[in-house]
C-alpha cells in the first residue's frame, strides 16, 4: 500500500477514534448523549452521505461519521437524555427540507444539510462551553484533527467535496477550543 493511500485514509481514521472514546463513555456511563440531537445528525449525516455519492465527493469522515453517530444514536435509546427542544425541532424541520432539497438538487441539499448541522450543534456549543469537563476532551481533540486533515487535503474545491468537510471543521473546531483545559 502507498504512502499516501495510508495518508488519505488518515482523516477517517481519527474520527473512528473519536467516536470509540465517545461509546466507550455511554457504556460507562460517564455521558448521556441528547437522544434527539444524536438522531438529528444520524438523518442530516444521511441527507449529505447521499449528497456527496450523487457528486462523487465522499470521503471516509462522511462515512465513518454516519455509521458512528447511528451508533450513538442507537446507545442514545438506551443510555442517553430524553427531550424535545425548540432547537431540536427546527433542525428536524431543517433536515426534511434539506431531504426534500437533496432529492431535487443534490449540492443545494447538501449545503441546505451542512448548514442544519452546524444550527444542531449550537446546543453542543453551549454545553461545551458551560461543562467542558462533561464533554471528552480526547475525542473532540480527534475530531478536531480528522476535519481540520480531511479539510487540508480536499482533492478540490468545489462545493460537493468542500462543504461536508469545512463544516465539520468549523464545528469540531469550535467544540475543541471551547473543551481547552486553559480557557478561563
Amino acid at each position: 500500500m502507498h504512502v499516501s493511500s495510508v495518508l488519505a485514509h488518515a482523516p477517517g481514521v481519527l474520527f473512528g477514534l473519536g467516536y470509540v472514546l465517545l461509546i466507550v463513555d455511554i457504556l460507562r456511563k460517564k455521558w448521556r448523549p441528547q437522544r434527539v440531537t444524536w438522531f438529528i445528525w444520524t438523518a442530516v449525516n444521511f441527507i449529505v452521505l447521499w449528497g456527496m455519492y450523487q457528486k462523487h465527493a465522499v470521503n471516509d469522515v462522511i462515512v465513518v461519521a454516519t455509521i458512528c453517530t447511528a451508533a450513538v444514536a442507537g446507545l442514545s435509546v438506551w443510555r442517553g437524555l430524553g427531550g424535545w427542544t425548540t432547537m431540536d425541532k427546527l433542525c428536524v424541520g431543517g433536515a426534511v427540507i434539506g431531504a426534500a432539497i437533496a432529492a431535487i438538487r443534490p449540492t443545494a441539499g447538501l449545503v441546505a444539510s451542512c448548514l442544519v448541522i452546524l444550527i444542531g450543534a449550537l446546543p453542543t456549543f453551549a454545553h461545551a462551553y458551560r461543562e467542558p469537563k462533561k464533554e471528552n476532551f480526547l475525542a473532540w481533540g480527534f475530531f478536531w484533527m480528522g476535519s481540520t486533515w480531511c479539510a487540508l487535503c480536499l482533492p478540490d474545491r468545489s462545493l460537493a467535496v468542500s462543504a461536508q468537510p469545512i463544516t465539520f471543521l468549523l464545528l469540531n473546531a469550535i467544540v475543541f477550543s471551547l473543551l481547552w483545559p486553559e480557557r478561563d
